[in-house]
């Protein structure tokens, strides 16, 4: 199964509130693909599943209808971190709508970590 990651707050943060996600990308998938998804976030880890609803060529018609999904609060933002992401001076060319099905946010592996240690002192 492919894995995705999301490295920007904003794309966490509508995962975990939304459930959805509209993501640039350099490559399409098919709709109906089964992906893993994985991001950080304040020292948390977000893991979880989602199908791809919708593959689409990054075209401002698209950007606009499915900007509300991105989690970013205007298509330049949404761009430029994407450019960032990349380091390329265009935009990628795919956006991909993904509905999460499955989601599991823990503490980092370093805490969790910490935590088991402090347990076998304990003991």
């Amino acid at each position: 199964m492919m894995v995705i990651s999301f490295k920007e707050d904003n794309a966490v943060k509508q995962i975990i509130s939304k459930k959805v996600i509209a993501t640039m990308r350099n490559y399409a998938k098919n709709v109906y693909t089964n992906i893993k998804i994985y991001a950080k976030i304040d020292d948390k880890e977000v893991v979880g599943e989602g199908v791809i609803v919708l593959t689409a060529m990054n075209i401002q018609v698209i950007r606009k209808a499915l900007l509300k999904y991105s989690g970013f609060k205007d298509e330049e933002e949404w761009i430029n971190t994407a450019k960032k992401i990349y380091k390329k001076d265009k935009p990628p060319k795919y956006i991909l709508l993904i509905k999460i099905k499955d989601l599991r946010i823990s503490e980092a592996k370093q805490e969790i970590e910490e935590i088991n240690e402090q347990s076998y002192e304990i003991l």
